[in-house]
């Protein structure tokens, strides 16, 4: 069994000071939000030219905009899924709703290759391979 001074001594390490605690949830939110943003990169784990595997370091970031919020919210939430759209949409259009973009209201959408010669060819034509963009 402890003594009590043991048990004094834990107790009070276990009970830190309120802004202590405050510190160090925000340290935690803050690594973890940093964390899922470094991860999120590109939408795609194929390379759309290739069908290889994607390497990180050869991505394309492909700017979509959208008529409104709500558009770009939807578009944010699965991009893959409109990939097609966003592949078929007239300049600017939404591809989404079809109506005219505020410029204000843009997602980017990272897309992965697998090599530096297959980066140069989706930047060339970054809608013809957004559209073969699958859903891994």
């Amino acid at each position: 069994m402890p003594s009590p001074a043991r048990i004094a001594k834990w107790n009070g390490l276990l009970s830190l000071h309120p802004i202590t605690m405050k510190f160090l949830t925000t340290l935690l939110a803050t690594i973890s939000f940093t964390a899922l943003t470094a991860c999120a990169g590109a939408v795609n784990k194929k390379c759309p030219v290739s069908g290889e595997d994607i390497d990180a370091d050869h991505t394309v970031k492909v700017v979509v905009t959208f008529c409104c919020e709500d558009c770009k919210a939807k578009f944010d939430e699965d991009p893959i899924s409109f990939a097609e759209k966003v592949s078929k949409a007239e300049e600017g259009k939404c591809p989404v709703s079809g109506k005219d973009v505020d410029k204000d209201q843009s997602s980017d959408l990272e897309v992965g290759t697998c090599c530096g010669k297959c980066e140069t060819k989706v930047k060339e034509d970054p809608k013809k391979f957004v559209a073969k963009l699958k859903a891994d």
